[in-house]
Formats: structure tokens, sequence, C-alpha cells
């Protein structure tokens, strides 16, 4: 199956949710609604969710999270939880911050959430420096993500395919927000600015849907997930969306 897995975690609203995505494909959902109690089941779910996808946390080659708006401590929890998700290992002779130093090695403190960005893999220190090292070391596990090697269906393609979307259409940069009645797990909404319509309709549920597509002259702008544009009608599997030019 093409793309890269992700894993999307959402900790700054009443509902705890985290999701496993390969590319576009929503693989898994895991949610739950107890209040104030995110710190305790976030990690269950998590193991639950790979577990049930057959994954394991290694194999997650990027993370999303959710900043809100929504609760302070919240948004700490899922940060915590990411940031020591992807620390890069950084043996104790090369730390630079005070903390964990002082608390290695019960604390990781914060130098392997700083450590270079990986931009070319075969390059000298991955292309973040033509020197031979950097203030700190440069994760060798880093090297296989580096940017030269997110190709088509990965995480960072899909993320710049969709910033350009936004930057060639005034509706969805500045338009008018406009709510669509639609049933759960359906939500539709359009876009508006000057002449300019974008329908955008997002099944958040698992089983396919059928949702009209008002306008003669419709074309698809982008599909995310298995979804197809017909005549006056959006068919959307399970976890998938749909941007309309109407």
């Amino acid at each position: 199956m093409p793309g890269r897995l992700l894993l999307a975690i959402e900790t700054a609203t009443r509902v705890c949710s985290v999701a496993l995505a390969r590319g576009a494909l929503v693989l898994r959902v895991h949610a739950n609604s107890d209040a104030r109690l995110h710190s305790e089941r976030l990690l269950p779910m998590l193991d639950a969710l790979l577990g049930e996808a057959g994954a394991k946390l290694a194999d997650v080659e990027a993370f999303a999270l959710s900043i809100g708006p929504g609760s302070f401590t919240g948004l700490r929890i899922g940060l915590a939880t990411v940031k020591a998700f992807a620390h890069a290992d950084v043996p104790f002779e090369r730390l630079r911050d005070p903390e964990a130093i002082a608390f290695w090695p019960s604390g990781i403190g914060r130098d392997g959430a700083r450590t270079p960005m990986p931009w070319s893999r075969d390059a000298n220190m991955a292309g973040f420096t033509n020197a031979a090292d950097a203030w700190l070391p440069l994760d060798p596990r880093h090297r296989a993500l580096a940017v030269d090697t997110q190709g088509e269906g990965s995480m960072l393609a899909f993320t710049r395919e969709m910033i350009a979307l936004r930057r060639a259409s005034p509706a969805l940069r500045e338009g008018a927000f406009i709510v669509l009645d639609a049933p759960e797990p359906v939500l539709a909404f359009e876009r508006v600015q000057g002449s300019e319509r974008v329908l955008c309709q997002f099944n958040l549920g698992p089983d396919p849907v059928v949702r009209p597509v008002a306008g003669g002259t419709a074309q698809l702008a982008i599909g995310i997930g298995h979804a197809e544009l017909r005549t006056g009608a959006a068919t959307l599997g399970g976890y998938s969306a749909l941007l309309v030019a109407l």
C-alpha cells in the first residue's frame, strides 16, 4: 500500500482520539470521551490502535498533533507524548541541555528534539551543514526520513499539495464559511469568495456515503482517500474527502 504511516493525536478537546493513516487513507481510529482522563487513556489507546493495524511505533514515519483551540493541559499531554516518540537518540557526552544533563538518565530533556533536520539522505550530515559535525549529533535513523526521500504518496507531498491548492484559491484562503446540512458522520461546508465557490465534504466515518453536488459545471479540485466525483453526486469512501470547485 503506497504512502507513509502517519499517527495523529487529538488531546485538546473533551474527546481524546487517535488515528493511524497511510498516505491519505485512514486505517484505524480510536476515541474516548472520558473527560479529564486523557493522560490515562492516551497510551493504552495508542497501543490498541497500533495492535489492530498490525503496526509498531517504529513503523510510524510522521506524527500529526492538534493545536486547539481547546484545553491547554490537554495540548501539553499530546505534545509531551509526541515529543517523547519523536526524540532523537543523543548520547550523554553530546548533551547540551542543562536539564537533561542534571537528570540523566531519568530525564530526556530537550536536546533530542533539536537535532539536525535531515534534508538529503546521502549527503554529509544529511545536508544540514557542510561541516563535519553540528552542535548536536545527527541521529542515523533520521537519514531514511530525509526530505529528498519524501516522494509521491508521502505526507510531505500531500501537505505541499494542500498548501498549493489553498494558495491558488481565494475562496479557501479568505472566503465566507457556510455550513451545510449533512447527516452524521459527514461534515459539509462551502467556502465562497466573489464568484468562486468550493464545496468541501468530509466523511468522518468508516462506511461509504453518497452526497449531492449541486452545479452542472462542478470540477474535482482534490480527493483525499477513496472519493469520486460523478454527475450530480460525490461518492465518499470511509474517512475520505472531496473539495469541489462549483
